[in-house]
Formats: C-alpha cells, structure tokens, sequence
C-alpha cells in the first residue's frame, strides 16, 4: 500500500509539472503571475518575440529593448528579421500558430480583417493614456472597423524637396518670384498654393532643339499618398459617398487630368512612366513630392544645397499622409508583457530612444519641437514644414477604402491607369474609361 501511495503522488506530481509546463508554453512562455486586474509581474522571466523585414528596423528595435530592459530586466525581447516577403511569411505563421507576438507593419488590413490582431483600445484606458497626445491621422492608419490594431511609428506626411542651385540660378530677382519666399532668399515658404507652385514649376521648364530638358516638379503622381490625393484637391472623383464603389470616369476629372497632361508636355511637371530628363538626383529636376524619409537620399547628394517645404494648398486642402507601426499577435500567450512594450515605444522615453535611430518626426506631439529630430540630418532645414497644419492630413487613399481587398489593389490599379494615361497611348476619355474599368474591378 505505502509502494502504491509513492507511485500515485509520484503520478501527481509528474502531471501537475506538465500541467504548468504546458502553461508557460507557447511564444515567450507565458505571462507568468497575472492577477486578476490583468496586471503581469514583471519580475517573471518572459521572452517577446518581435519581427521586423530584415535590414530596415533592427537597430532601432534593438534601442527600444535596452531601454524596455531598463525597465523590466527579467523581460528578453527576440528580434526575429523576416528576408524576402515578409508580409505573406507572417501570415503563414499566424495560420500556423508560430507567428511573433509583436511586429512591424504598414498595414493592417490584411491581418485585421483576419481577426490576427489584438485589439488596443482597451490597453488605452487601461495604462492611462490619451490618445489626443498623438497626431490623429497617425492614429486613423491603424484602424480598421472602428478599432485601434497599430500603433504608429512616425508622424509622416507629404511634402516638396528641392533642389536650392537650381532656385538661385531660376530666380535671380528676389522681388519678382512665383512665391512668398522665406526671408532674405529665393527659397518658398511654408503655405505657398498650388497655383504658385504650378507657376514656380514652369519658370524651371528649359528646352533644347525643342525637346524639354529640365523641368520643374516630379509630382509622383503614380504614389498612392500623392496623385489621388492631388486629383481630390483639385475638385476630382474617385469613389462614390459610400466608399464601396467607383465615380471615376467624370467631366470633372476630365478637365482635372487634361490640364496636367498640358502641364508635363510644356514641361512643367515629370512624366513618371516615360523615359524623362531624370528624376531630381540628376539635377534636371527641380522639385519632388516625397516625405521625410527621403531625408538622407538628398542629404548624401546634394549636400547642404536642398531643402523643404510644406506641400502646396490646394483648392481644397489636403495632404497625403500615412504610418507604418507596431501591432500585436492576437494569439500571443505573452499579451500583457507585449501591451507594455508597445506602450513604452509610443511613450516619452520611448520616443525619445526612436528620435535617435528613426530619422522620423515622432508621433507624440509633446515632441514636436525638440531638437533631437529637429538636428537630423541637419539643423538647418525647414523641419517644419513636416508639421504643417496637420489638419489638412488625408490617408493615403488605399485606406480611406472600405475593405481590404480594395485596400490591397487599390495602388496597383491606380498606377495602371496614370501608366495608361501617361504613356500617351489614351485620350483623357479613353483613359477614363480605363481607370473607372479598373478601380472598379477593386471592389
């Protein structure tokens, strides 16, 4: 009887170490020691599993652990690069239940839509913080059906790099120009219109033997946070009220479109799709529509001599914006531990650490003005036209869409049709009638 007692409380135990073996399994073993508030002890041993695309974001994860480390030493945070096609790679894992528990995206749809994200509103209340302490159209980009799935990375929108020579050698009467010029030079200043920027991109238009070789403005119209965005500002079309079907092919838009074809083929603004004079790094080009980070690409080429401005008001303002962020695995075993961590990356200190290895303007508008990103690559740029009436901030238009399979196609299609009409193979009609065939086939 004793041999028996020995070899059942000898079962017992066994089953119950399985038992908490098994508990603590999982991605990162576990959040050890939850009580019933929800609140982890931190003091527990813990590993985030945190995934990136290899290359891009692995210093700066990197920073955000040691000083997430700091805080909670026992917490390991595992970077986990993912080469190649990292999106499609991260669904497979969460369809098989190996996915990350953190990890970087630029967009959620694909994942939202999947029910594969954690919902964060409630981590919000929960941690005390507001969400008016962040610029709201960072915050729109990683929502999806009235829930907050991202947290963002950056506060970034589109603005004008240009080219400062190509300015002094244009513009040689400081009291005749195109535009309101920052004081005591050539160089625009935040605000100037659409309409001073067409007439500023046609004074670069030079031509030789009749063909155009410098031109004024590469306005990337193909980019999906810069040609929808230009086309809405000047009166266009693109989706009904309801967001779930297509008003394209319209006298509006017509009128819109032919006048910036008029406007390429006088040499005033790049034609994208067609072999061209180069783009601004061939110092042909005046001006480029882009956003900050193309910091560096003009900091390595052209030295001190470029700068920014805010992008041109149109007639009904708006400007193309948008944010990659951080999201969690809905699955993730370790949630409480990875709610913090995701908190600290948006918090002040975290901010703080991303100022320094990001190149970005942070999201939190406390920082607004702190020199920290404001000396990156130089101090003496216009930093900010980078946070220029962030009120006139639209999505970039994939995600003012209202499902994710118009999310996912809707640049691709957009980009047939300016190819369409821009390689001059269509009338503006004809290339109407395209673009309202393909947008439409989105939904």
């Amino acid at each position: 009887m004793k041999i028996f007692r020995r070899i059942l409380l000898f079962v017992m135990m066994a089953v119950l170490a399985m038992t908490a073996l098994f508990a603590c399994g999982g991605s990162g073993g576990g959040d050890s020691s939850v009580d019933e508030e929800g609140n982890i002890d931190m003091n527990k041993r813990i590993v985030i599993r945190f995934a990136a695309p290899e290359g891009e974001f692995g210093e700066e994860i990197k920073a955000f652990a040691a000083g997430f480390n700091k805080k909670y030493p026992n917490i390991t945070i595992k970077y986990e690069p993912i080469s190649g096609a990292w999106d499609e790679k991260l669904l497979g894992q969460l369809g098989s239940g190996t996915a990350p528990d953190v990890f970087w995206t630029d967009s959620i749809y694909k994942f939202a839509s999947r029910n594969a994200l954690e919902p964060l509103d409630d981590y919000f209340t929960k941690y005390n913080v507001d969400k008016n302490d962040y610029y709201e159209s960072m915050m729109e980009s990683g929502q999806y059906q009235g829930n907050q799935y991202m947290l963002p990375r950056e506060y970034n929108h589109v603005v004008i790099f240009y080219n400062k020579k190509l300015f002094r050698d244009t513009f040689k009467d400081p009291n005749n120009l195109p535009f309101t010029p920052v004081e005591g030079t050539v160089y625009p200043a935040n605000g100037w219109t659409w309409s001073e920027f067409v007439e500023t991109s046609k004074a670069f238009v030079k031509k030789q033997d009749g063909n155009v070789v410098q031109r004024g403005a590469d306005l990337s119209f193909s980019w999906g946070s810069s040609g929808p965005q230009i086309l809405l500002g000047l009166g266009g079309k693109i989706a009904n009220e309801d967001g779930m079907s297509i008003d394209f092919n319209n006298e509006t838009n017509k009128k819109i479109l032919q006048n910036l074809k008029d406007l390429i083929d006088m040499g005033a603004f790049v034609n994208n799709v067609k072999v061209d004079v180069g783009d601004i790094f061939s110092g042909r080009v005046a001006m480029v529509v882009n956003s900050r980070p193309a910091t560096m690409d003009m900091e390595n080429k052209f030295g001190d001599d470029w700068d920014v401005v805010s992008f041109p008001e149109l007639p009904i303002p708006m400007v193309g914006t948008g944010s990659s962020g951080y999201v969690m695995n809905r699955a993730s075993k370790v949630k409480e531990a990875a709610a913090q961590l995701l908190f600290y990356m948006i918090s002040e200190e975290g901010q703080q650490i991303f100022m320094e290895t990001g190149n970005c303007v942070p999201v939190l508008k406390s920082l607004r003005d702190s020199d920290v990103w404001r000396t990156m690559p130089r101090a003496d740029i216009n930093h900010e036209a980078f946070l220029y009436k962030p009120e006139n901030d639209v999505l970039a238009y994939r995600f003012m869409l209202g499902t994710p399979s118009a999310v996912g196609n809707f640049e691709t299609e957009w980009k047939n049709f300016v190819t369409a009409y821009l390689n001059g193979d269509k009338s503006v009609a004809e290339a109407l009638e395209y673009g309202q065939k393909q947008l439409s086939s989105i939904f």
